[in-house]
């Protein structure tokens, strides 16, 4: 059986795993992100599970943000289930704070469900800057960084964004992914997300899980990572992820990068306390939706 995309109340029938009628296609799952929350662990755990078809050969597609003028047909030949019985998704972290992202998954499916990555937004805010620094997106010193690119700043606020998504796709179809617990007990939240999506826990994959993934790394040159970002986003608009992946293996991204841990802003207690103003909301927030405890969020080292 097959759903027409937006409509949940006519299924039509279709052979094979796959229709190639771009109508003829539901989106059962999408991770929203943010961004360094853990993403690429929750995509790398579910890529091998046989009952999930993920996009072929990449993480994100960015459709639901960037690329939806493309239409159905240009997102459906991502995917390739060997199964009717799989469970079509996506890892998609620019998603979390995009409006427009929200308003057209709910329209393709207003069933589906929503993966959220939680983290210290106190912790959070610093990865995903030194993450766009890397990239040429942001630049300069912290502060003026996030001044100039208040994006930075806003996929934290998880007080203002959750209940977008739980409002339009109901609190039942919406989960939460800590990346802490990820770290400490990788196999417990495997299995509470494949609870979650109804799917098999069986064959936990140790080897990917219990690695550290998408570590930060540092810039060589500005430029460089610029040129290297628009190569990247080119390449996967023309979908050629074919090269995407050669290159991948090839290290060319060694080019960009350099393999030394990169060096966490050190901050003042003064601008410990600013930024614990600017997300004591949202911590606030997750505490009383989940009954969690996270005091020790207030702090930073």
């Amino acid at each position: 059986m097959c759903l027409l995309l937006g409509n949940t109340s006519n299924p039509v029938e279709r052979d094979g795993p796959m229709s190639s009628d771009p109508k003829c296609f539901k989106l059962q799952f999408v991770g929203v992100g943010p961004k360094r929350t853990g993403t690429t662990w929750t995509h790398e755990v579910l890529e091998p599970h046989p009952q999930i078809c993920l996009p072929k050969k990449i993480k994100e597609t960015m459709f639901f943000d960037l690329y939806h003028d493309k239409g159905a047909e240009w997102y459906q030949s991502h995917f390739s289930c060997e199964s009717t019985d799989q469970l079509c998704g996506e890892v998609g972290p620019s998603y979390f704070n995009s409006g427009p992202a929200v308003e057209r998954i709910y329209h393709h499916n207003p069933k589906c469900k929503i993966l959220i990555n939680i983290r210290n937004p106190l912790e959070h805010v610093l990865s995903l800057y030194q993450h766009e620094l890397s990239n040429g997106v942001v630049t300069g010193p912290f502060w003026e960084a996030i001044e100039k690119a208040p994006q930075v700043l806003g996929a934290g606020h998880y007080a203002h964004l959750v209940p977008l998504w739980q409002k339009k796709f109901g609190k039942d179809n919406v989960a939460f992914i800590w990346i802490d617990q990820i770290k400490t007990n990788p196999q417990m939240v495997y299995t509470e997300l494949c609870s979650f999506l109804g799917i098999s826990d069986h064959n936990y994959p140790a080897r990917i899980a219990d690695k550290k993934i998408n570590r930060a790394q540092s810039a060589r040159s500005l430029l460089l990572s610029r040129f290297g970002l628009k190569v990247y986003y080119w390449l996967r608009e023309n979908r050629l992820h074919s090269l995407m992946h050669l290159a991948k293996y090839a290290k060319i991204n060694k080019i960009f990068f350099s393999s030394k841990d990169v060096n966490t802003p050190k901050f003042t207690d003064k601008e410990k306390a600013k930024l614990l103003e600017l997300y004591e909301a949202d911590i606030t927030y997750l505490e009383s939706e989940t009954d969690r405890n996270l005091s020790t969020w207030r702090t930073i080292g």
